[in-house]
């Protein structure tokens, strides 16, 4: 959802005509995150933080986006032209590529590994947060731990209490 609606967002202002595909897609996906907590916070301070709201936020992106998906689908069905391309990649300076993609997977997975490994921070720190908009069916103030937190929730709060709002995830 979140690439389709920075599409849509691209598509509109024709932010990203000029850029190659990779760059495009990573700036749609980018912006469709904003839009998704942006949306969310709105939602939130609305008390409108529920699942039938982030339901028809997901129809009305996918709806104005048809035309996309469906261009993706007929792209994804030819698999032999993603191998082309990546044989078209790898043809020159092969080895500098071999090991700049190696070093980007072995960097990604450093980086990940120990957040997964010690989950702290999102179960001790911003699951409490989502967990109360969730709950509250929106953020009510004083948020708690207000001094330590601020005023306004950030993202992750938002992008955590999207899933257990629609999946009705309140087990913990």
């Amino acid at each position: 959802i979140a690439y389709l609606a920075g599409r849509l967002f691209c598509d509109y202002f024709a932010l990203t005509s000029e850029y190659i595909s990779a760059k495009k897609v990573a700036y749609e996906i980018g912006i469709g995150y904003g839009i998704l907590g942006i949306t969310g916070l709105i939602l939130g301070l609305t008390g409108l933080f529920t699942p039938a709201s982030f339901a028809i936020l997901a129809l009305c992106v996918i709806f104005l986006s048809r035309e996309t998906i469906r261009r993706n689908v007929a792209s994804a069905r030819n698999f032999s032209g993603l191998l082309e391309t990546i044989k078209r990649f790898y043809s020159d300076n092969k080895y500098i590529k071999i090991i700049v993609t190696v070093w980007g997977f072995l960097y990604t997975a450093i980086s990940i590994l120990p957040s997964a490994m010690n989950p702290s921070d999102g179960l001790y720190y911003h699951l409490p947060f989502a967990m109360e908009f969730v709950q509250n069916t929106g953020i009510s103030f004083p948020i708690r731990n207000e001094l330590a937190y601020g005023h306004l929730p950030i993202f992750t709060e938002i992008f955590y209490g999207i899933p257990i709002s629609i999946f009705h995830n309140f087990d913990s």
